[in-house]
């Protein structure tokens, strides 16, 4: 078993060889997430039996009664998302108190919309644990940032029973909320930004918060934040202070993983950071 702690959640990476069956009591103040990556598990929620296959997973609300059967030879990551968390995001996306637990579909699938990044970036924790280099986890930071889009992604992924319905109460807002937003996160880029502030300084739901901006801007809000970081990088590489590297500025505007922003900032700029600081300081 490897564990990495996120900030209120955390990812976990189980492996056995033989057929385990468990039958656990309530989780009472966690959701919890399971998805083979090999083999595969039966899952029985309430009178439901459920085969689930690689690609899917379940994820079952704290009240609920669970029994699970996973395959000899089962590998599996395991999201544990803290009851609290989800929920206060529940009422910051939906704008709204939930009623209750949250109640999800039986089974959930990987493969379309926004489940496909919920699952991209549980995978990339796992990869990073199993293989002993948790980068990531040097950085609260990162791991907010991390927490707060997989929470964020899977409350959009219309998964939640009557979802459908309360999507329809959301309401129209003005451009210039959009503004305020716009302009909270250019005199704050350098500090941790998270949705549950933009939705404070907005007045709005965090669902609303994210249609309107891609109404008017064209991209999500944590993606203008992260548009808005990339110019300031670019800026101070145009523009270096003696001991300046590219791994140094782009940490300090929040890119963590060097790899990604690399490739991100030559499909922006036309060109590598390292090339930029080069120009700026003459060597080339």
């Amino acid at each position: 078993m490897k564990h990495a702690p996120l900030i209120d959640s955390s990812v976990n990476f189980l492996a056995h060889g033989s057929r385990v069956s468990i039958e656990p009591e309530p989780f009472k103040s966690f959701y919890l997430l399971q998805a083979p990556i090999s083999g595969h598990a039966k899952v029985k929620r309430g009178d439901r039996e459920l085969d689930v296959l690689t690609g899917q997973a379940t994820l079952t609300a704290p009240d609920e009664d669970i029994w699970m059967d996973w395959s000899e030879g089962c590998e599996k990551v395991i999201l544990r998302i803290d009851r609290t968390t989800l929920e206060s995001m529940y009422q910051i996306v939906m704008g709204e108190c939930p009623n209750g637990p949250l109640r999800f579909e039986n089974v959930v699938s990987f493969h379309a919309g926004p489940m496909q990044s919920v699952w991209r970036m549980i995978k990339m924790i796992s990869d990073d644990i199993t293989e002993n280099n948790c980068s990531i986890f040097h950085s609260e930071f990162a791991m907010n940032h991390m927490e707060q889009s997989i929470l964020f992604a899977l409350l959009n992924a219309e998964l939640l029973v009557g979802q459908n319905e309360r999507s329809q109460r959301l309401l129209e807002i003005a451009p210039q909320k959009v503004r305020a937003v716009e302009q909270y996160i250019h005199a704050h880029a350098g500090d941790v930004i998270t949705i549950e502030k933009l939705v404070e300084i907005s007045g709005i739901s965090a669902r609303t918060l994210f249609d309107n901006f891609k109404r008017f801007r064209g991209v999500t809000p944590m993606r203008y934040v992260k548009d808005v970081r990339m110019r300031r990088v670019r800026e101070r590489l145009m523009n270096p202070k003696e001991g300046d590297t590219v791994t140094s500025v782009a940490m300090q505007w929040g890119f963590s993983q060097l790899g990604r922003f690399a490739v991100l900032y030559k499909e922006e700029f036309g060109e590598s950071p390292s090339q930029t600081l080069k120009h700026s300081l003459g060597e080339l």
